[in-house]
């Protein structure tokens, strides 16, 4: 399991062919950004126990935080910029927290309106950075284990795939349409100007 994104970790110098906004634009810019991924190790047992009792039992989601703590994909080793996130048990709480403060300031009719009961106990599990979107992971029977994304631009809950295992390989899988949604929030740094770089392709090795 997760075959793709231990392939993934492991090729040897990763990087994003970019283009400044400008070269977008009609310009001729390149740089080449080098990229790698920050792994933390795997959770402990007694929060991988509160973990199980909160989705409800052994699955392919605990199966994941049993190798790792936390995985941040597409870093910039330039700045702190990256693509995706996937966070530590410990820091679901704080994460629904920010998705459910967009909701701040509702009528009680707008907030019912707006949040799907499956999405007020779903875990809200990781987040696109700097961009306010976030991951959840249904725990509801109709429709367990399938993976949305809250795009705050919106205010949509936007189903990605049925499965956890599906979720993985899909960030994991460099294909078009995963760079085109990486070019959307990510910017690289050449760290001496303050060029915004877009990722526009991929390479190792």
């Amino acid at each position: 399991m997760f075959t793709e994104l231990s392939v993934l970790l492991e090729r040897k110098n990763q990087r994003f062919i970019c283009s400044s906004l400008s070269e977008v634009a009609g310009g001729e810019d390149k740089f080449i950004a080098n990229i790698e991924h920050e792994v933390s190790p795997p959770v402990d047992e007694c929060l991988l126990e509160n973990a199980i009792n909160i989705v409800g039992g052994q699955c392919e989601f605990i199966d994941f935080f049993k190798k790792f703590g936390s995985i941040r994909l597409f870093c910039d080793s330039k700045s702190d910029s990256s693509a995706f996130y996937i966070a530590h048990p410990n820091e679901w709480s704080e994460l629904k927290g920010e998705l459910m403060s967009w909701f701040d300031g509702l009528s009680v009719s707008e907030y019912e309106g707006l949040i799907p009961d499956w999405a007020k106990n779903a875990i809200v599990f990781g987040e696109i950075p700097n961009s306010s979107n976030y991951y959840l992971y249904r725990v509801d029977s109709l429709e367990c284990g399938a993976i949305y994304e809250f795009v705050h631009d919106g205010f949509e809950f936007v189903k990605i795939e049925n499965t956890f295992n599906e979720f993985i390989v899909y960030l994991s899988t460099i294909t078009e349409e995963l760079i085109n949604s990486i070019q959307t929030y990510t910017r690289c740094s050449d760290g001496e100007t303050d060029t915004q770089w877009l990722p526009v392709g991929y390479e190792y090795g």
